[in-house]
Formats: structure tokens, C-alpha cells, sequence
């Protein structure tokens, strides 16, 4: 049993590698999987992560791109690839990941956050409005969240009475 198995077991976060080295193996070690089972979406996924991690965005966003396509169940894959989409400036793209990963799990308070802070970005309030709402109520305890949404609803409260 390898060291790395864990890696084809579920879409993670992040990897928490200290040496490029290690990067390398858990690389090598998903190209492998993926030779034996090319529809494996876990293992695109989590070699997205590293390619990622050690800079090899093109890389990171293939393998993501095979990620939502084989594993189109799980949120994380299109969530994480907005990560990286929002990271490079590919806002629109990211956006539309990020709605990916919310149709998929609606309930992704994480997913809604992210796209809402983008959203605001491009200055789409109202929708980042709905993102921000719905995020809330699914997590009222995360702090971040309401007070992002109340600073939202001050500004467009502001811009309202200026004009």
C-alpha cells in the first residue's frame, strides 16, 4: 500500500506538502491511477491540487477540467477549479465554476461565498446579495460571511442614496 492512497479516496481542499519532492511522488503517483483508470476524477482532482501547489497552473486547470467531467457528483472538483480561475484573473470562468459547484451542492455555503465575493468584484450586487443571503443561512455562525453581506448591503444602500 502506498503512502499516497488517501489521494484516491475523496476530492481534497489542498495538499499540505513541505518539499517539492513530495509533490513530485503524489504526481507520479496519481499519473499512474490515472494510466490504469482514466476516468478517475478523484485522482485528476487531487493531482490538480499539486500541479497547483507547485505552480503548474495549465497543468492544475486540465486536470481540473477532467475533475468536474468525471466526477460530475461532487462539488468540490469545480469549486477548487474556480479557486484557481479566480487566482489567474479568469473571472467570468471562475464565476461560472463556482455556479457548477452550486448546482451540484447547493448547499455549498463555501461555494456560494466565493462566487458572491467575485460577483461583487464585477459588480453584479444584486446577485452577490443572494449568494451572501443563502450562504448565511446555511452557515449563520461563520462570521466573515455576515459581515462581507452587511458591508454589501451598506455600499448598495450608500450608491442608493447618493443618486
Amino acid at each position: 500500500m502506498s503512502r499516497y492512497d488517501y489521494l484516491t479516496q475523496r476530492p481534497l481542499a489542498a495538499l499540505l506538502y513541505d518539499e517539492l519532492e513530495e509533490y513530485q511522488s503524489a504526481i507520479e503517483f496519481l499519473t499512474t491511477r490515472i494510466q490504469n483508470a482514466p476516468a478517475n476524477g478523484v485522482a485528476y482532482h487531487n493531482r490538480g491540487l499539486a500541479y497547483w501547489e507547485i505552480g503548474k497552473v495549465e497543468e492544475a486547470i486540465t486536470d481540473f477540467d477532467y475533475a468536474v467531467e468525471f466526477s460530475a457528483e461532487n462539488y468540490m472538483p469545480p469549486h477548487i477549479r474556480g479557486l484557481l480561475l479566480q487566482r489567474i484573473g479568469r473571472t467570468e470562468e471562475a464565476i461560472a465554476s463556482f455556479g457548477r459547484a452550486i448546482e451540484i451542492e447547493p448547499d455549498a455555503a463555501t461555494a456560494l461565498r466565493a462566487r458572491a465575493a467575485l460577483l461583487v468584484e464585477v459588480g453584479r450586487l444584486e446577485e452577490a446579495l443572494d449568494d451572501y443571503n443563502r450562504a448565511v443561512q446555511l452557515d449563520p455562525s461563520f462570521k466573515h460571511t455576515r459581515e462581507a453581506r452587511d458591508a454589501l448591503v451598506s455600499n448598495v444602500a450608500q450608491a442608493k442614496d447618493a443618486t
